[in-house]
Order: C-alpha cells, then sequence, then structure tokens
C-alpha cells in the first residue's frame, strides 16, 4: 500500500534552544552532526548540554525523543536517517532535524526504508544555496508499505544483518587497536625479539631517515603536460590519489621528471602530511607527494610501519601558516631508533604485516557484507 509519511509518523520538530541555556554538563543536546555519528555507531565528541530543568520543561510541555522514534538529518547533509535506540535522555536543535514520532508503522522497518529511499527525500529538498528538509515537503512524500506482519519480518531480518555488520566492524576496530598498542611497545624496544638461537639482537641505532633510505622530492609537472587521456604515467599529487592506490588516477603526465617505483613509499609532504602508502604504479610524483625506497641499512616494510606509526607526529615538523607542509631537508634529518640488525627490521616487519594482511580479510569482509545488504535492501524496497 502507497501511504504518505503524515501517515505514517507525526513529523515535527523540536523547540528553541538559546545560546544561554547551554551548561558544562547535564542533558546532551545534539546537532545533526551528533546525530550522524550516532547511526554510525560513533560516540559523539564535543557534546553540548541542556539543564535536567529545561529538559524537563520541554518534556512535560511538548514532549522528548523516546526509543524507535526517528530523526532526519534536514540541513547540510541531508537524509540521514537515525532510529533512537534507548530511553536515554537528550534533546536535539531544531531546524537541523526533523522528528519522526508516534510512528504507526514498525520502526525498524521505515528506518531501513528511508534510509534506502534518501534520494526522494532529497528531491523535495528547498534552497538553492544551502539544500534544506522540511516537514511540510517530507509529509507529502510517497512510500510503498507492506503489511505490519510482513514489515516486521522484514524488521527482524535485517536487525540480524546490521548486527553482524556492526561486529564485523568492531573486529576490526579491535585488532586496530591491538596492531596500536604492539607497535607502541615493539617501537619502544618494550617488546624485543630473538634471532634464530634465542639472543636478543644487538642494540637499536638513533639514525636519520636520509641515511637509512633514498629520499626523491616530487616535482609537478608543466601545466601543458598534464591530460586525462591514459598518456603518460599517472600522475601522483597527494593524499586523493594516495587513498585511491592509484587505480583510477585522476591525471597522467608525458613530463617524466620524477617518477616512483612499484612497492615505493609515498608520502605526502603538504597538508594533510604524513599520509603514507605503498605505489602499485610505475608513476610521476607531484609537489604534493615524496618516494622512499630503502637501501642497504633498512627494510622496506619495516620503513613504512615506522611512518605508519609516526603519521601523528608530523605536526611537530610540519610549517606554513596557508597550509602545512614539510621541506626535503626535513625529511631527511628525520631521526629514528632502530634494529641495527636487518634480521630484527625484518621479523617487525613480518609481524606487524601479517596483522595488516588480517585486518584487510577483514576490512574485506565487511565490504561484501555491506555489499550483500545493499542488494537485499534493492530487492525487497524496489
Amino acid at each position: 500500500m502507497e501511504k504518505k509519511l503524515e501517515k505514517v509518523a507525526d513529523l515535527t520538530s523540536s523547540k528553541r534552544v538559546y545560546l544561554s541555556d547551554y551548561v558544562d554538563a547535564g542533558i546532551p543536546f545534539y546537532r545533526g552532526k551528533e546525530i550522524t555519528e550516532l547511526k554510525q555507531n560513533i560516540s559523539p565528541k564535543d557534546v553540548l548540554y541542556i539543564s535536567t530543568v529545561r529538559y524537563n520543561d520541554f518534556k512535560d510541555k511538548y514532549g522528548v525523543p523516546k526509543k524507535n522514534d526517528i530523526l532526519i538529518t534536514a540541513v547540510g547533509t541531508l537524509g540521514n536517517v537515525y532510529r533512537v535506540k534507548t530511553n536515554s535522555k537528550f534533546y536535539f536543535k531544531d531546524g537541523n532535524l526533523i522528528w519522526l514520532r508516534q510512528i504507526k508503522d514498525n520502526s525498524v522497518f521505515l528506518e531501513q526504508l528511508i534510509h534506502w529511499k534518501k534520494h526522494e527525500l532529497i528531491k523535495v529538498s528547498i534552497g538553492s544555496t544551502q539544500k534544506a528538509l522540511t516537514i511540510i515537503e517530507l509529509n507529502k512524500v510517497k512510500f510503498f508499505i507492506p503489511p505490519m506482519s510482513e514489515q516486521k519480518k522484514v524488521a527482524v531480518f535485517l536487525t540480524a544483518v546490521n548486527d553482524r555488520i556492526n561486529t564485523q566492524i568492531k573486529i576490526i576496530k579491535e585488532y586496530k587497536l591491538l596492531k596500536q598498542g604492539l607497535m607502541q611497545k615493539i617501537f619502544s624496544q618494550e617488546i624485543r625479539f630473538k634471532d634464530e638461537n634465542g639472543n636478543v639482537y644487538p642494540d637499536w641505532e638513533e639514525k636519520k631517515l636520509g641515511n637509512i633510505c633514498d629520499i626523491k622530492m616530487g616535482q609537478s609537472p608543466e601545466s601543458k603536460s598534464y591530460n586525462l587521456d591514459n598518456d603518460g604515467l599517472p600522475l601522483i599529487q597527494g593524499n586523493a590519489d594516495i587513498k585511491n592506490r592509484y587505480s583510477q588516477p585522476r591525471q597522467w603526465t608525458t613530463q617524466l621528471t620524477k617518477t616512483c617505483d612499484v612497492g615505493d613509499l609515498i608520502l605526502t609532504v603538504r597538508a594533510p602530511v604524513g599520509a603514507i602508502s605503498k605505489s602499485s604504479h610505475h608513476a610521476c610524483i607531484g609537489r604534493g607527494v615524496c618516494s622512499i625506497k630503502s637501501n642497504k641499512f633498512s627494510i622496506q616494510e619495516y620503513i613504512y610501519q615506522i611512518l605508519l606509526w609516526y603519521e601523528p607526529m608530523w605536526q611537530n615538523i610540519e610549517q606554513g601558516s596557508t597550509f602545512a607542509a614539510v621541506n626535503g631537508k626535513d625529511i631527511n634529518n628525520l631521526k629514528f631508533t632502530i634494529p641495527s640488525s636487518i634480521s630484527e627490521q625484518q621479523k617487525i616487519a613480518n609481524f606487524l604485516s601479517a596483522l595488516d594482511q588480517k585486518i584487510e580479510v577483514e576490512n574485506q569482509l565487511s565490504e561484501q557484507l555491506k555489499q550483500q545488504k545493499q542488494f537485499l535492501l534493492q530487492n525487497m524496497f524496489i
């Protein structure tokens, strides 16, 4: 049966909360940002608060969100749907969120339906500079909704699928935390590896990165050499290119001034500084990156792991007021305490690499589960 949203729930919003209503601690006050985080199972940070007295005043006069109510982000990022999971107390910002209460259908089903039909909501948004959803327009949106018995079956099934996905996300998070903890202990030498005879390897030594690696700073080609036609070599300019692992290069160049080889490490030297990846292509490197290759004093995978560990600390050497950057001298002079034994470097690299491979396997499983859910939703909510 096709129903307008106004026949499914009472669409409303919150009452105005003023700057003077904020307090240091009390009842959480959420904006669209916090609701989006809650939808992603992320605990909101930098939360605002209102007093218990103010909250109770709203509750007594107008009502407050309760378990199985639904909130939809209405400004900025449109159409993110969050179903309230508990009766924990909170209030929210008017205008930022639209509140579905007194829901007549199954809330779990409705949450998934609205999420899948998000494009239908965005179509009725208003505004030219900044799009927004309004209660008046959302009330008119129509959905095909099955009988309650079918809604309940779909809700139970999708809840099980979501629980499995959330479990997978938790597994990945735990592996990453495990790796971070082990890296801390390994690179602080709290954990030491032993050689084949059970002996501890020689003491570690402080080395400059430029002494244990060959570092090549990128150089942007002339503009006339750029193209989008797969002519020349893919061009790595910065973090966006690193994130997609150059599988779909944004630009190519025929001016082969500075290049890297497959397996070279690529480090961003402009904001955001310190992102590190392994090159999957023979490519050109622009001014936003540098390439790093181990020499006889180091193992490539070890350098990769220690630079991963070092990434949060780049702010100690980055410079610039307009945008952060590091120069070649700073990178070459960067000091690390590393194993003097190549064999110990290799053991550390193998150990941490095995954890990365495990995390990657779990990530792939997570993506498969998400794709399966998308397929199921597509066939359920056609």
